[in-house]
């Protein structure tokens, strides 16, 4: 998996095991490997946060750590469920956090309390999924679909379809008006 920060040009990249940060001239910053923090090995989804000092990290047993990407330094953990988490991302103002897992659910935790604050039954795996920074809504793929979901009112707004195949990546246009998915 790969993500970037806009802001500071460091980018984040992961294999199974570990993740390696770099900055614009593609020096490397740090190298963080999540078993030495004790969390799984095997990690599914990455994101930075949009000024890049938070970096979130999904992995295969349910585990969600959060990382200061310039020290490598674990800040916090939380647990989402027994399944796979398929898909990360922050909310607005990085106040919460959001992960799609396997067992069909999209969990919301306060980073400051560390408490989960929502969860939200879809009943299909979330595949992946990308928050709209300028409006509170995100997009959510499943099975072969695309939702979009509003995350204040806990509703479904939208369903988009025409993927062949399952929906693997999403993220929204910097103008927020407009979604790219790939499958």
């Amino acid at each position: 998996d790969v993500t970037a920060d806009p802001v500071d040009w460091i980018v984040a990249i992961a294999d199974n095991n570990s993740i390696i940060i770099m900055n614009q001239q593609w020096e490397i910053i740090t190298d963080i490997i999540p078993a030495d923090f004790g969390l799984a090995s095997n990690i599914t989804s990455i994101r930075l946060n949009p000024t890049g000092s938070l970096l979130m990290v999904g992995f295969v047993n349910g585990e969600i750590g959060l990382w200061n990407p310039r020290t490598g330094e674990l800040t916090q953990t939380f647990i989402g469920s027994d399944g796979r988490v398929n898909a990360v991302d922050f909310l607005p103002r990085d106040s919460k956090v959001i992960a799609g897992l396997d067992d069909g659910t999209m969990r919301i935790w306060d980073v400051v309390t560390s408490r989960q604050t929502d969860v939200f039954t879809l009943n299909s795996s979330i595949r992946a999924l990308a928050v709209n920074r300028s409006q509170v809504r995100m997009a959510v793929s499943l099975e072969g679909q695309m939702r979009i979901w509003d995350i204040q009112g806990s509703a479904e707004i939208k369903r988009l379809t025409g993927h062949q195949a399952r929906v693997s990546t999403v993220v929204y246009h910097p103008d927020g008006q407009r979604i790219l998915s790939g499958s």
